[in-house]
């Protein structure tokens, strides 16, 4: 527990210089994770908070362009990201009964939405701690590719903003405004997406927190549902 501490004292005093991880740090942070798993779910929260905090319209663009880059490339014979797979596997291991308000229409509306988009190589994590900051290059870097897969282009820009829960944060206009430029949403539809990306994480956390118990996640699921009801 020593060597944890020193380690995160370490790193809060590079991330307090930087703003963010460098990619030594984020090794040996994935390394110690390992054995102090549960400890270092709060710590990385703490952390989501400052990121929050620290954004800005170059980081703003930067993530933008990442995403969009990602989009981009070609794999051959890359695994489908199934949504509804992917839902209805979270609600059936979910052994208690849970009333989500309109849901079917929540569901529907999105599946509406998506189709109007095209099927790209997606991230399907974009949460703030997933991009690092290297020193060196001065250059945001995205991180965690577990959940790659094909997926609709739209659904890694709507998931940058909900997952993080920044649909009110200052610059949230800024970011659907440079979206805007390439990729056509209104925002009503913006708004319908929200609401099924609520209900889909609101699920996943539900699940994983039954399968770990670990309180973060019951927290992510408690403010998912806040936003559904």
């Amino acid at each position: 527990l020593q060597t944890i501490m020193q380690f995160l004292a370490d790193m809060c005093k590079s991330m307090n210089n930087a703003g963010y991880l460098n990619i030594d740090d984020l090794i040996q942070l994935k390394n110690i994770s390992k054995h102090f798993h549960k400890f270092i779910i709060k710590f990385i929260i703490v952390m989501l908070d400052k990121e929050k905090k620290d954004l800005n319209k170059k980081m703003i663009d930067e993530i933008i362009y990442i995403i969009s880059k990602l989009h981009k490339i070609k794999i051959k014979k890359i695994t489908k990201y199934d949504l509804t797979k992917n839902l209805n596997f979270f609600k059936s291991k979910i052994n208690r009964k849970i009333k989500v308000k309109e849901e079917d229409k929540i569901i529907a509306n999105a599946y509406k939405i998506f189709k109007k988009f095209k099927i790209v190589t997606s991230h399907n994590d974009i949460i703030l701690n997933n991009f690092i900051f290297n020193k060196k290059q001065k250059s945001l870097h995205l991180i965690d590719y577990d959940f790659l897969g094909a997926n609709y282009e739209i659904f890694d820009f709507i998931s940058f903003i909900e997952e993080n829960d920044l649909e009110n944060h200052k610059l949230s206009n800024y970011y659907w405004k440079k979206v805007n430029s390439f990729l056509k949403i209104s925002n009503t539809e913006i708004r319908k997406l929200y609401k099924f990306f609520s209900l889909y994480w609101f699920y996943w956390a539900t699940y994983t927190f039954k399968i770990t118990n670990e309180k973060a996640f019951k927290e992510i699921a408690d403010n998912k549902f806040r936003k559904l009801n």
